[in-house]
């Protein structure tokens, strides 16, 4: 069984209850007691298959995001991800292409969804850069995150090619040489 599925097993325990920050924190440590700690979601993990599968959070959660509606939400649902400055190239460059369909369809509301995906990711990228118990190396590298979505945000025509600037510069390479 995988974590999600186990997740959502012990979440059938409250007969569709709402879940609150405890109810949410009592899932995670019968998780770690199945699985171990190393094993252990977070409680944004938890709380974000609870709500995928019709759930409701009564918490606020910065990291937990509403199913988008459809026909939105097959699309972009789970596009963005920013673990490492790979996987933020490559989710903004999904994200980037369904934006530009959406502008060509003169579709308002898809475009308006991506920009919001794509704020929320900035927004989350700042909080993890000023996250204390985050390591400096993982703070410094979400920082750069959060000005990738940022400049997207400003500029996303121009974005890619400044983007390969960035990544040529002294200041990303001496940063970032290993993770490139």
């Amino acid at each position: 069984m995988t974590k999600k599925e186990q997740i959502l097993e012990l979440a059938a325990n409250y007969q569709g209850k709402p879940f609150g920050r405890d109810e949410i924190r009592v899932i995670q440590a019968q998780i770690k007691a199945r699985l171990g700690p190393t094993e252990e979601p977070s409680e944004a993990y938890v709380a974000q298959i609870l709500v995928n599968a019709g759930g409701i959070i009564n918490y606020p959660n910065p990291f937990v995001s509403p199913p988008l509606p459809e026909p939105y939400g097959s699309k972009l649902q789970g596009t963005l991800r920013f673990n490492n400055l790979e996987e933020a190239e490559k989710s903004l460059k999904r994200l980037h292409a369904y934006y530009s369909e959406y502008l060509l369809a003169q579709d308002r509301t898809g475009t308006a969804l991506v920009r919001k995906i794509i704020t929320k990711g900035r927004d989350r990228a700042r909080m993890l850069a000023a996250n204390s118990r985050v390591s400096a190396s993982k703070r410094e590298e979400k920082e750069e995150i959060a000005r990738w979505f940022g400049v997207w945000m400003d500029t996303p025509d121009l974005f890619f090619d400044w983007l390969e600037l960035r990544k040529k510069s002294g200041d990303f390479r001496r940063c970032f040489a290993a993770d490139s």
